[in-house]
């Protein structure tokens, strides 16, 4: 198990102390003073401090495009912290996270950069301009340990023309946030009177509220330049620093920027309920994103409740008094002994699970999960004589594959009967890059997640783990429509042979026509049912 808070407040292995300056900055920015002891890294803040996350769930998280699960699995190699050190891993996830606008993950790469091997990796050569571009990015969102080191780079003319006004500038940005290394640094300056007049008072002021963080160069400039000034100038700089408050900006510290006091699990389970009375959480994953906190304030003005948009104990078990639908989603057999393969958001926590199929109903249990890839194993309460699913195996997939989608949305409200979709593969990996999944074109709707993706040969190159609606990215406002996602076949193969699973493998033959894949389908493909002991009315997932 990783605690996450412990990755934030790791050090790099940074010269001259800069593993201080920049990562104990980047945790005072994003984790609060709390009793509670809030998590950060794709987590949400849990109601009891301690707690850890397993490398496998932080993983999933960063996978799914996570930023802080991406920057806290960054620190995770860079410093060994539950893995085996890898810096190009380390690299590889900083980038992912810093590409999605994350300040810490910005300034850490900027810094590696900045200090090339000396830093102790050796993946990245020295590079002062790619190190300055990367400050920047993270200095203009207002991150006091970059918009510092953007100081710095102008001080010293490293990555940029030497420039000791603008040096001054950031360093005052990071400064007002209370970032000690810049008030001292500030303090240099109005002393010097390099970048700003030189003005002993307002230098004391800074060097003063450095030294009571515990600065041990601020106090030894500080009484260096006291020697030089009246005691009623001493005095009126004390008075000012006393004055002084704070504005640092506050980081989000939960995905989304929301920060929760209930499990993952509960917040799991919140999004599921918003979702299955009709409003829009956005993905079922346990991480309150601003979909999650805009479906919980629609919630709430129809509940005639304070729509403050927080996810609350109190919230819960509202929640809980309102009976839900049934969840349903699709699955296809893959032995004759019964098994099942569907997607792992489509049967968690259930009473009893329900499989449908040729008109005839039978009772399933899940015998394994593999949660991070989406996946569960059903057993059917009876053998099948139905021959199962072929997997394919020897041909990887390619990019612009044709494909059929089977499975039975929307819980019967478009049809009773088996559905299927046709398209591409449109690329060979999921969110954050994940090698694992494929990107597929097939326009589908919900209670299509656990159904077989096939190729034109009728094999299984994949099984439908995510659908999603047109939907706004936060980068320049872009749509993206019928973006839905699959586990490849090889994940699929991988979890089913660790439970000793024996699957039927493809083998060459003719391209079949779409009708004929259609009918292959219908033999081995199920509507998959969760029921709770409060449901009643089929909702799909």
């Amino acid at each position: 198990m990783i605690e996450v808070s412990k990755l934030l407040h790791s050090t790099m292995r940074l010269p001259w102390g800069a593993a201080f300056i920049i990562l104990l900055a980047a945790a005072a920015a994003l984790v609060p003073a709390s009793p509670r002891g809030e998590y950060v890294g794709g987590l949400v803040a849990l109601s009891q401090g301690g707690m850890a996350i397993s490398l496998q769930e932080l993983r999933r998280l960063a996978r799914r495009g996570d930023r802080k699960a991406q920057f806290a699995l960054g620190q995770a190699y860079n410093t060994g912290s539950g893995v085996a050190m890898d810096h190009t891993k380390a690299v590889s996830w900083y980038r992912k996270s810093a590409n999605q606008g994350y300040p810490p993950a910005q300034t850490v790469l900027g810094l590696m950069y900045y200090w090339g091997p000396a830093s102790g990796q050796r993946v990245l050569a020295k590079n002062y301009a790619e190190a300055v571009k990367w400050f920047r990015l993270a200095a203009e969102q207002g991150f006091p340990a970059a918009q510092y080191w953007l100081g710095v780079a102008y001080t010293i003319g490293n990555g940029l023309p030497q420039d000791y006004e603008k040096a001054a500038q950031w360093y005052r940005r990071a400064a007002k946030q209370g970032y000690t290394r810049a008030q001292t640094a500030l303090g240099v300056a109005h002393s010097q009177g390099k970048g700003v007049r030189q003005d002993y008072i307002e230098a004391y002021k800074w060097y003063t509220l450095a030294v009571r963080k515990g600065n041990r160069v601020a106090a030894d400039d500080r009484d260096s330049l006291g020697a030089r000034m009246t005691k009623d100038q001493i005095d009126q700089a004390v008075r000012l620093a006393q004055e002084f408050k704070s504005q640092r900006q506050r980081f989000d510290t939960a995905a989304g920027g929301q920060a929760s006091s209930l499990s993952m699990a509960a917040v799991r389970d919140i999004q599921w309920r918003l979702r299955a009375l009709g409003y829009d959480p956005g993905p079922v994953d346990g991480i309150p994103g601003k979909r999650t906190q805009s479906a919980v304030k629609a919630f709430q003005h129809d509940q005639a409740l304070e729509p403050d948009g927080r996810l609350s104990k109190d919230l819960y078990a509202r929640l809980k008094q309102i009976a839900v639908p049934v969840r349903a989603g699709s699955g296809f057999i893959v032995t004759r002994l019964g098994h099942l393969v569907t997607a792992h958001h489509v049967v968690p926590e259930c009473d009893e699970i329900r499989i449908h199929w040729k008109k005839e109903t039978n009772k399933a249990s899940v015998v394994a999960d593999d949660e991070p890839n989406d996946l569960a194993l059903l057993q059917l309460s009876s053998p099948t004589k139905v021959p199962p699913a072929r997997f394919r195996a020897t041909k990887p997939v390619r990019l612009g594959e044709d494909t059929l989608v089977a499975g039975y949305p929307l819980a019967g409200a478009i049809s009773t009967e088996l559905n299927v979709s046709v398209g591409t593969v449109n690329a060979l990996a999921g969110p954050g890059d994940d090698p694992d999944m494929l990107q597929l074109s097939a326009p589908l709707q919900s209670g299509y997640s656990g159904g077989p993706v096939l190729d034109r040969r009728g094999n299984v190159i994949g099984v439908v783990v995510g659908t999603t609606r047109a939907v706004t990215t936060e980068k320049e406002g872009v749509i993206l429509q019928n973006v839905n996602w699959a586990t490849k076949a090889s994940a699929v193969r991988r979890f089913l042979q660790t439970k000793g699973i024996e699957l039927l493998l493809d083998g060459e033959g003719e391209q079949l026509t779409n009708p004929e894949i259609a009918q292959m389908a219908r033999g081995f493909t199920v509507a998959v049912e969760c029921r709770r002991q409060e449901t009643s009315t089929a909702y799909s997932r």
